[in-house]
């Protein structure tokens, strides 16, 4: 006998649900990596269970169509809204801007980025590094 598994059987049922819900739109990883276990886990988990029911799922009533219409209307809102987000992110993320850095002294200097040559420093400029 295998050692016992350290997901319930509900967080199981909970984890292949997930994924049907997502109606093939999200990939296993993507799910899994939501939800914290190897995709693997979660592939052979939605197998046993296909391979365990008897048929398709019943249809959902009009309360839980207009509930799953709503969720998936947040969700592309969420989405619309994390794509705004990285592209206002973007620019700060790119290497070719310089850094900008506080001095001991708590004034701000622009150290340029990678390639870059410095600017000469002002013989009043305080060193970043006391040598």
């Amino acid at each position: 006998m295998g050692r016992p598994s350290k997901y319930s059987d509900e967080f199981r049922r909970d984890a292949v649900a997930l994924h049907r819900a997502s109606g093939g739109r999200r990939t296993f990883e993507a799910v899994a990596k939501e939800i914290g276990v190897n995709h693997e886990t979660l592939r052979n988990w939605v197998r046993a269970a296909g391979a365990g029911s008897a048929g398709p799922e019943p249809a959902l009533d009009s309360d839980e169509r207009a509930e799953l219409a709503r969720l998936r209307k947040a969700e592309r809102e969420w989405q619309v809204e994390k794509e705004i987000l990285r592209r206002a992110a973007a620019p700060r993320n790119r290497r070719r801007h310089g850094r900008r850095t506080r001095t001991a002294d708590g004034t701000r200097r622009t150290s340029p980025g990678p390639g870059r040559r410095s600017a000469s420093r002002s013989t009043n400029e305080k060193p970043c590094h006391p040598g």
